[in-house]
């Protein structure tokens, strides 16, 4: 008798999968019918201006939507293709009826605005992530994390044995590099839109920049031009797939949040990377009680990121704490602080535009902790 809740809450949540599983399809599928209609309504607002002020604007105005059509009908082709490795990845082996129902519930309907932000944001990752304009910002963060991977593991040889995990891996960039230098790396990544464009990249794409996508062809503040707005970005500037050398050490990807994914891990890893991902959580506590328990004895765990905290305002059990106090708690959990560097003067950027009138900057904290071997 006591099967039936559990074969029900069970079905509830592949239910809850399925559905947020076609959000996601449809945004990916919905993005050009959606830009469209926005560049629709730009088009009939230049129409209902006075002759005299149109003529002032025209014909650049008129070039750059055409242009912008162009560029969203390239974008789609790209998301199209993301579309279609999406069968693989998840199915239909071992998914059977749930990835047939996520494809049958996705039918062109309107997306809703929150999952065409996360497109377009997607996109914008794209280009920080897999791509030569990027490559400034990735050094700005990724370059601390992986000087002291290299520096903490000067035997290239032995890498293969250090067991790395990083949460909130994005895109897998961060992962797929510390692949290259040697290390065993787990990305663990919640976003099914991540998870889809990132298996794409990493496992799909034949060749150096394939694509040419135009991450800001929507991004109509603060610009300096129309060039800007509609420059092109080729991605992915290395294929993940011809750049694999025989090492020896793993590659996977965990999908999950960090919590949920991590329950049967216990002293398991060597190194634990959050890049950007600290303050994601509602309280710090979640995810210091997950860091302590996977990490070995002498594990070292190494943040890099600014207090961006998500759940601020949102969640009525959200706590927020300065950087300072982060560094007692880290310690209070019985991890030795190695390293804390604090980039007062040094900023680094996230999904930033550096063409565009707005800058985001993170003056961010670093630290380098390592578990106690004893209590």
């Amino acid at each position: 008798m006591s099967e039936t809740p559990q074969t029900s809450a069970y079905e509830e949540e592949r239910t809850e999968e399925a559905e947020t599983t076609a959000e996601v399809l449809n945004a990916l599928a919905y993005y050009k019918k959606y830009s469209l209609l926005e560049l629709s309504n730009r088009a009939q607002a230049y129409k209902r201006l006075p002759v005299h002020h149109r003529d002032m604007i025209a014909p650049a105005f008129e070039a750059a939507l055409r242009k912008a059509k162009e560029c969203i009908n390239e974008n789609q082709k790209f998301l199209d293709t993301v579309l279609e490795s999406g069968r693989s990845m998840l199915g239909p082996e071992g998914n059977g009826d749930f990835l047939e129902k996520a494809y049958s519930i996705t039918a062109l309907r309107p997306a809703t605005e929150h999952y065409m932000k996360k497109v377009r944001s997607t996109l914008r990752q794209l280009k920080r992530d897999w791509s030569e304009e990027g490559r400034a910002e990735r050094d700005s963060c990724y370059s601390h994390i992986l000087k002291a991977m290299e520096e903490r593991y000067p035997d290239v040889e032995k890498r293969k044995d250090v067991q790395v995990v990083v949460p909130g891996s994005g895109l897998a960039r961060l992962v797929w590099q510390l692949v290259q230098d040697g290390f065993s790396t787990m990305g663990n990544e919640y976003s099914m839109l991540m998870l889809l464009v990132s298996n794409y990249i990493l496992n799909c794409c034949d060749e150096e920049k394939q694509f040419t996508i135009y991450p800001y062809v929507g991004e109509t503040s603060n610009q300096w031009s129309y060039e800007n707005q509609l420059r092109g970005i080729r991605i992915p500037d290395v294929c993940p797939k011809e750049s694999g050398k025989v090492r020896g050490n793993t590659f996977s990807m965990c999908a999950g949040d960090f919590v949920s994914a991590m329950e049967d891990y216990n002293e398991s890893f060597d190194c634990v990377i959050t890049c950007f991902f600290l303050d994601t959580a509602t309280t710090p506590f979640v995810y210091l009680d997950v860091i302590k328990r996977i990490l070995k004895p002498g594990g070292v765990w190494i943040n890099f990121g600014p207090l961006l905290y998500h759940y601020a305002g949102e969640h009525q059990d959200a706590i927020e704490l300065p950087y300072e106090e982060i560094i007692k708690l880290v310690r209070t959990y019985g991890f030795d602080i190695v390293k804390d560097e604090r980039f007062a003067e040094e900023p680094s950027k996230y999904v930033c535009d550096e063409k565009s009138m707005l800058q985001y900057t993170y003056y961010c904290g670093y630290f380098e902790c390592t578990k106690k071997t004893t209590e």
